[in-house]
Order: structure tokens, then C-alpha cells, then sequence
């Protein structure tokens, strides 16, 4: 049953059950299907977490392969100008 269709069961009015849901979304509070639902978001958060800090890793190994192959480049671009 959705929460609209049990607040009309309950006898309120159209406009009532319209200031009823208003207030609820500007007070953030929010119904959902899912259960434990805090649970799968802090789950979901913390996988989301450990992604981030994998991607950090991985920039920071690029960069520095970056600048390895720059200065190797570099020094081989020397290395031929002195031949």
C-alpha cells in the first residue's frame, strides 16, 4: 500500500495528505520499499569510499609513470644529441 493511499484510508483529504508530503520533503523525511535502507547506503557509501581512494592510488602511480617516461625521454633526447 503506498503511504498516499493509507493517509486517504486514514479519512485526511486530498489537501491534507498535499501539506502532509510537502512537510515531509521539506523536513527530508522520506519513505522507501527497501529495508534496512541506512544500512545498504552506509554499505554503498563505504564502497564508494574505498573506489575514490583506489582511483587516488591510481592517478598518483600515472602521474608518476608520467614523469619517469618524461625524463627518460629526456635523457635519451640528450643522449642522442651528444652522439
Amino acid at each position: 500500500m503506498l503511504f498516499i493511499e493509507l493517509l486517504k484510508a486514514q479519512g485526511l483529504s486530498d489537501e491534507q495528505i498535499a501539506i502532509i508530503a510537502q512537510d515531509m520533503h521539506e523536513n527530508k523525511i522520506f519513505i522507501t520499499y527497501e529495508e534496512k535502507i541506512e544500512e545498504r547506503f552506509r554499505k554503498m557509501k563505504l564502497q564508494r569510499d574505498q573506489v575514490k581512494t583506489k582511483l587516488h592510488l591510481a592517478e598518483a602511480v600515472v602521474e608518476e609513470l608520467n614523469r619517469v617516461f618524461i625524463n627518460d625521454k629526456d635523457m635519451a633526447i640528450k643522449k642522442s644529441n651528444k652522439s
